[in-house]
């Protein structure tokens, strides 16, 4: 996996600081997943547990974007909630793409 793991800028500042990095995260982390079109990757509302590299291929998602807005409060204080209309975006990834990087950083 050391050829995809060093494309990602930030593993491959981990690793170009500790040699031994590249070994420990491919013997503890990454495998190979082939999917077929129409396979659920991942769904709404679960845990970020896996980060993708998309190897050949497509990989379309759609997700929920949340927007905010500035509510007053006293005292000229401000706040900011969540509207509650929602927009859902379709996001199409190509070939040598990474998705679910939150996944790193929560687990």
């Amino acid at each position: 996996f050391r050829p995809v793991l060093l494309k990602h800028t930030i593993l491959y500042m981990w690793c170009s600081m500790q040699d031994s990095m590249v070994h420990e995260i491919s013997a503890r982390s990454a495998e190979l997943r082939p999917f077929s079109p129409q396979d659920d990757v991942f769904v709404p509302h679960s845990s970020a547990s896996t980060v993708y590299h998309v190897q050949a291929g497509r990989l379309t998602y759609t997700r929920t974007v949340f927007a905010a807005e500035t509510v007053p409060l006293k005292h000229d204080a401000k706040v900011q909630r969540l509207k509650s209309n929602q927009e859902l975006q379709t996001i199409e990834v190509g070939p040598q793409s990474w998705v679910s990087m939150v996944a790193m950083w929560c687990h």
